[in-house]
């Protein structure tokens, strides 16, 4: 849920070590979505913020 986007759906995929010590979690989403377009909204406008 982002504050000024609202929710922003995405997929999960978790690849982990050998020895599962650590995990890298990879976010994306779907293309040619309502949330595909605000994540490369998010992209663009940074930490911007445009409510008062």
């Amino acid at each position: 849920m982002h504050p000024e986007l609202g929710r922003i759906d995405v997929d999960a995929q978790l690849l982990y070590t050998e020895n599962r010590a650590q995990t890298l979690v990879v976010l994306t989403t779907r293309p040619s979505t309502e949330s595909h377009s605000k994540l490369e909204l998010l992209s663009v406008i940074g930490h911007q913020q445009f409510t008062p």
